[in-house]
């Protein structure tokens, strides 16, 4: 990339893992399917056909 880098891209990613830590510490998120069920599309990434069905609750403390 060199010295045109984006000066703020290790700070964004930092905010990133903090934004998704709180939300993993707070909730649970749990996926109805298993791995056998995944179908596969091949993209810019590897993403599953269909999206994911998933549930997100509030972790009881």
């Amino acid at each position: 990339a060199g010295p045109r880098r984006c000066v703020g891209r290790k700070y964004a990613m930092l905010k990133l893992k903090v934004l998704l830590a709180g939300v993993l510490r707070k909730f649970q998120i749990h996926c109805s399917e298993t791995e056998e069920d995944f179908k596969l599309q091949a993209d810019i990434i590897l993403k599953k056909t269909g999206g994911f069905n998933i549930s997100v609750t509030e972790r009881k403390h």
